[in-house]
């Protein structure tokens, strides 16, 4: 009876009548465990997209800008490579050696001084914008960073060919020129020097000096061999252009040249970018699988902060069943307002 029940007592009936039974808890607490996945799914779902979106969108733009900064390092390293040709070769005009032979010299000359100085160069201005006190001076300095390598690419390509020059431009001589050349940097590749020295500057670790970036610049070579490979693939078109007279046959014999040799590389180009991207996919897939989804569900205990459903139905039935059930419901409809509120945003 009320009467006999001290104040004590009292209250605690009073608090737990107007608790839920047990069974709506669980209830409750599956319902924000339902509600909580599917947030997480959609949320996961609409934040992938947008991520996928940002990266197109950040993917052309750098394109773009890459694309802007290679013409205008590339234009630099011909019209610096030609200046440079034409000094060394007033200042050895008085050489009495063959004209070939001194144009080779010339080259050479000035692909030396390039590979010596363009590493140091780059090594110099390591890390130099980034402290730049102005926007133009970091981007000056970025400039002539780019502008670097195809310097170092075009000395040599320029030294190709003379060698070519000095061979006859003849198919065989050519070949096996090519031939060497592509042999000797894929081995270079191969090193674990050139590796190391890679790494270096790629990860601008203690490693990195100008040695090593005189060792990792040999991977700007690619201009010079491109340039010896296509001097081999162009003999043919070049044999044919010699026999006609009319010039709309040599623009067609040199468009249909330029058509095949684009159409050979983009196959190619096309066939290693499929290789590239299973590999990243396997990758991807493993590191997946080591890693849990976003939308994954936990156990609900975990989420209610009990170990299983019968405790949660014990603790409502304990002597501090308000303590708990009461703590357990506030948190558990917070949480269901304002995840159920961020699916609605989000939706």
């Amino acid at each position: 009876p009320d009467s006999t029940m001290t104040a004590e007592k009292k209250s605690y009936m009073e608090a737990l009548r107007g608790l839920p039974s047990a069974d709506a808890v669980v209830s409750l607490a599956h319902r924000h465990a339902t509600l909580q996945e599917e947030y997480h799914r959609l949320k996961f779902t609409i934040r992938r997209r947008v991520h996928k979106k940002l990266v197109v969108q950040n993917t052309a733009a750098a394109n773009m800008k890459s694309f802007a900064e290679e013409s205008m390092g590339t234009i630099a390293g011909w019209i610096t490579a030609q200046t440079a040709y034409f000094a060394v070769l007033e200042c050895i005009d008085a050489w009495s050696i063959p004209a070939d032979w001194k144009s080779f010299a010339a080259r050479l000359i000035y692909a030396v001084f390039a590979s010596i100085t363009v590493p140091l160069a780059d090594w110099a201005l390591s890390g130099k914008a980034d402290s730049a006190q102005t926007h133009f001076l970091a981007d000056q300095i970025r400039l002539i960073r780019v502008c670097l390598p195809k310097f170092y690419a075009w000395a040599w390509k320029d030294v190709v060919a003379a060698v070519l020059t000095l061979a006859g431009r003849s198919f065989w001589p050519e070949l096996i020129a090519t031939v060497t050349l592509s042999a000797v940097l894929i081995l270079v590749h191969m090193t674990p020097l050139f590796h190391r020295a890679t790494a270096a500057v790629r990860e601008k670790s203690s490693a990195d000096n100008p040695a090593m970036r005189m060792v990792a610049n040999l991977g700007s070579l690619g201009l010079a061999v491109g340039f010896a490979w296509n001097s081999v693939a162009s003999w043919g078109p070049k044999r044919l252009m010699q026999e006609v007279q009319a010039p709309i046959f040599v623009f067609m014999i040199q468009f249909l040249y330029y058509v095949v040799i684009s159409v050979a590389i983009v196959f190619i180009n096309a066939r290693w970018s499929k290789a590239e991207d299973h590999v990243k996919e396997i990758e991807d897939e493993k590191g997946r699988e080591q890693r849990p989804e976003p939308g994954e569900t936990r156990a609900l205990p975990e989420k209610i902060g009990l170990a299983s459903d019968a405790e949660l139905g014990r603790a409502v039935e304990a002597p501090a069943a308000g303590e708990v059930a009461g703590e357990v419901m506030r948190e558990m409809v917070c949480d269901l307002v304002e995840e159920a509120h961020e699916v609605v945003c989000l939706a």
